[in-house]
Formats: structure tokens, C-alpha cells, sequence
């Protein structure tokens, strides 16, 4: 009995002690779920770093520079961050802002207004900018940045072929203005019959008003048609069309003979228009000063059967003038060709009114009594060939 009752005690014992330990660990364990204690490292603050994105600056050549580059991008807002700026920043800010909108091509020309914020970042200033546009988008887009005479005159030419109503071009071509920039579309327009159907009236507006000598300029175009862009464009073809029929018609083994026999079409297919002729002030857009109206439309002034010979001249890459100039004291157009090496007057208009011997193959000593032209914008006309040598 006593060792079961020394047995007996023993697990009692542990019984006992097991419920301690079990009624400690559980009680922990209520605490655990109630009490937490978090214990975090300490931070040190720091100053925000810049959006690496955003341009910076730190002289006035760059801050211009970047704000040129909202322009360009066509943008309406943006920022630039100034580091170690060397100047002062304010007051370049309105020089920039100023340059900019008065007295840059592109700047005057697109924008309306440039407004501008400061901010202050611990180590840096950032500056905000908004960008007023007069100009929608797609006119930035479409602006053409012409360096070259010859590019120009090129860019010109695809404007009135393709009959446009406005234009933008940026150059700095010395002496460029606005007034020589129509000159140059009036001589491209009697150069081209075949491309060109119709002179337009202009309008050019040069930006900054007041470019300083040799500085960039922005020069704002309008063309002004008496028909729509979709009816000249018709024109044209049909012109185009009708020139290379009647020039493959020619005949003659010799060009002088091609050069008759081309002026003779002409005279069977128009007939001078003498009301118009006679206005001292002829409407420029009339169809009977255009090679149209003189092979389509069946009537034409000097003008006209001018620009229709020469274009009937090119389809055959026959070398030929329009000369624009003054007959018996009346405005009056006629062309110059080439034969043999050699220049010759010839006036379409006059040989079908008074007949070929008075006006194909004329020296500058023939048309002295009559006409006025600028001698010097043209090539000397001394050819000895006369219309009588090929009827002959």
C-alpha cells in the first residue's frame, strides 16, 4: 500500500504542476493578443529629389532653351527645375518670356501669351509654365522651315498647284520679306501654265513685325482664288490634258516649225477678247488671261494665249518666255523663244488678230515701235530667222 500510495502522490503532484504551467502559458498568450509593442528604426528626413523627367536649367541660354521647347512640342504647360542658377533668375524669366513671345519667328507667330510661377524646393527652384496659343496645333505642324531661295521657290510652287488658301514659312534667306516672297509667286506662276491655272491674290504678314537684319522670320501666306480650290484643281487637269493633245498634234521637222505650227493651234482655238482687252485694269483672276481660258474656254486677252503657248512650249520642253510689258500704251503680254541659238519675240495674240508675219519671230529692233518691256529681265531677242523664211 505505501508504494502506491507514494505512486498515487507523484501524479497528483504532476498533475498539479502540469495545470500551472498550462494556466501560465495561456494567460501569456490573452496578453499577446492584446499588447504588442512595435519598435521601428529612426528616420531621417531628407529634401524630395527632382523628376529627372523635368528639364533644368542653370543660366539664361538654358532656361530659354527650354521654354522654346514647350513651344515646339506644341505643349500648353510644363516645368523646369533651376539649379545653381548664375543670373538673376526673375529677371531672366522675362527677358525669356519676352523674347519669346515679341521678338522670336515661331513665338510671335504662334503665341498669345506666356505666364509663369516660381517655387521654391529646398535646393532648387521649380518653375511652372502656361502657354497661350493663337494657333492650333495643326497649323504648328504645318509651318515650313525654308533655308534655301531655290527650296522656297519650290515650296511656293506646290502652294499654288495645289491651290492653297494659307501657308506658314519659317527662313532666314537675307532680304527675305513679304513683298518679295509675293514677287517670287507672281514669276513661279508665269513660269508654270501647266501647274499653276490661276494667279492668286495674296496677303503676307511677316513675324515679328520688326525682324532684326539677318534674324529668323516667320512669313504668314494667303491665297485668294475667284474659284474654289476643287474647281481649279479640275482646271488644271483638263488643261494639262488639253496642252499635251494639242502639242502632240504639231507638226514640222524642225522646232521653228514646231514653234508655228504650235501658234497656229492656239489661233484656231481662241478668239481675242477685246472688251477685256481694253480695261486699262483687267481682272488678274479673269479665265481670258489664263491658259485655260485660252484653250478651253475659247477666249483670251494677251495674257492668255501668252501663258497658253508656253504651256503648249513645255509639253514639248520647247524653250519659251511670258513676257509681261506694254503694246501700243495698253498692258499686253507676249513670249520669247529659242531657235538655232538665238531669241525671237513672238506675240500669239497678234498673229491671230493681224496676222503671223507681223508678230512670230520678231528681233528686240522689230517690237521697239510698239512695245515696252524690262529689256534687262529678259534674254536680247537679234535672231535673223522671219516667219517668211519658213512660208517660204
Amino acid at each position: 500500500m505505501t508504494g502506491i500510495a507514494f505512486l498515487s502522490a507523484r501524479r497528483t503532484a504532476a498533475l498539479f504542476i502540469s495545470a500551472l504551467v498550462f494556466a501560465s502559458l495561456t494567460g501569456c498568450a490573452r496578453i499577446l493578443e492584446t499588447e504588442r509593442l512595435t519598435v521601428e528604426p529612426h528616420a531621417e528626413l531628407s529634401p524630395p529629389s527632382p523628376d529627372n523627367a523635368v528639364p533644368e536649367a542653370s543660366d539664361f541660354k538654358e532656361l530659354r532653351g527650354a521654354l522654346y521647347a514647350l513651344l515646339t512640342r506644341g505643349l500648353s504647360s510644363g516645368r523646369i527645375n533651376i539649379f545653381e542658377y548664375a543670373g538673376d533668375l526673375e529677371l531672366d524669366l522675362e527677358l525669356a518670356r519676352d523674347d519669346i513671345l515679341l521678338r522670336d519667328a515661331l513665338g510671335s507667330y504662334a503665341l498669345s501669351d506666356i505666364e509663369y510661377a516660381v517655387t521654391p524646393i529646398v535646393s532648387y527652384y521649380e518653375v511652372s509654365f502656361e502657354l497661350s496659343y493663337r494657333r492650333a496645333r495643326a497649323q504648328l505642324e504645318a509651318v515650313i522651315t525654308a533655308s534655301t531661295q531655290r527650296y522656297l521657290r519650290s515650296e511656293l510652287l506646290n502652294m499654288i498647284s495645289d491651290h492653297r488658301e494659307d501657308a506658314a514659312i519659317r527662313t532666314s534667306i537675307p532680304g527675305i520679306s513679304g513683298e518679295a516672297v509675293i514677287g517670287y509667286v507672281t514669276e513661279i506662276y508665269y513660269e508654270n501654265p501647266l501647274r499653276a491655272v490661276m494667279p492668286p491674290i495674296m496677303t503676307a504678314t511677316v513675324y515679328p513685325p520688326e525682324p532684326a537684319e539677318g534674324a529668323e522670320r516667320l512669313i504668314e501666306l494667303t491665297f485668294g482664288y475667284s474659284q474654289s480650290p476643287s474647281v481649279l484643281a479640275r482646271f488644271s487637269e483638263w488643261l494639262r490634258a488639253a496642252a499635251r493633245d494639242i502639242a502632240e498634234t504639231a507638226t514640222g521637222g524642225r522646232d521653228v516649225e514646231i514653234l508655228l505650227s504650235l501658234c497656229i493651234s492656239l489661233s484656231e482655238l481662241a478668239e481675242y477678247d477685246t472688251a477685256a482687252a481694253a480695261l486699262s485694269e483687267y481682272p488678274t483672276q479673269s479665265l481670258s488671261a489664263t491658259a485655260y481660258g485660252a484653250l478651253l474656254g475659247g477666249s483670251a486677252i494677251g495674257e492668255g494665249y501668252a501663258m497658253a503657248y508656253k504651256a503648249l512650249c513645255d509639253s514639248l520642253s520647247l524653250p519659251c518666255y511670258v513676257v509681261l510689258g506694254i503694246r501700243d500704251g495698253q498692258r499686253h503680254a507676249w513670249n520669247i523663244v529659242s531657235y538655232d541659238g538665238a531669241y525671237y519675240h513672238v506675240d500669239p495674240a497678234m498673229c491671230d488678230l493681224e496676222g503671223f508675219e507681223t508678230a512670230f519671230l520678231k528681233s528686240d529692233a522689230d517690237m521697239l515701235a510698239l512695245y515696252e518691256w524690262d529689256r534687262e529681265a529678259f534674254p536680247v531677242c537679234e535672231g535673223e530667222f522671219s516667219y517668211e523664211d519658213i512660208a517660204a
